[in-house]
């Protein structure tokens, strides 16, 4: 199979396993002359890159309150 051959049937899979109101968009970068390099990005996973937020993450706020009783477990200091 050739690697043009290939990215079609990637193309044709991926097609056939969506679902109504899916949202496909693929990039396919061909390396001189092999290995070939797939990327495929969801709608879903474009969404969540674009809403997270980096200084909200592990913070003290977004830990819920009955675990924050458990913080020494989890520190790096008492480590």
């Amino acid at each position: 199979m050739t690697q043009k051959e290939f990215l079609k049937h990637v193309q044709e899979v991926a097609i056939a396993q969506m679902e109504e109101g899916d949202e496909l968009i693929m990039t396919m970068e061909v390396l001189e002359p092999e290995p070939m390099k797939i990327r495929k990005t969801t709608l879903v996973q474009q969404m969540a890159e674009k809403a997270y937020d980096g200084t909200k993450v592990n913070t003290e706020e977004s830990v819920p309150t009955v675990f924050r009783q458990h913080w020494r477990v989890f520190s790096e200091q008492e480590a």
